[in-house]
């Protein structure tokens, strides 16, 4: 993660708040990275957000199983 800010201040605030998260990498089949792109914005969401709430589902799903 790069951490570019105007002053060491901003830089701080910027590595504290990216230390709160993990990175995950997702590829999907060229193309589709749009359709997931559309389909969030559609609801108003970033991909980021769309993306761990059909995952949290999954998982809630799963352990109905």
């Amino acid at each position: 993660v790069t951490y570019s800010g105007n002053s060491e201040a901003q830089r701080k605030a910027s590595k504290k708040y990216h230390e709160k998260f993990d990175e995950l990498k997702v590829r999907v089949p060229s193309g589709e990275g749009n359709i997931f792109r559309m389909h969030a914005a559609e609801r108003g969401e970033t991909i980021n957000q769309f993306l761990y709430r059909a995952a949290k589902e999954a998982m809630e799903r799963d352990k109905q199983k």
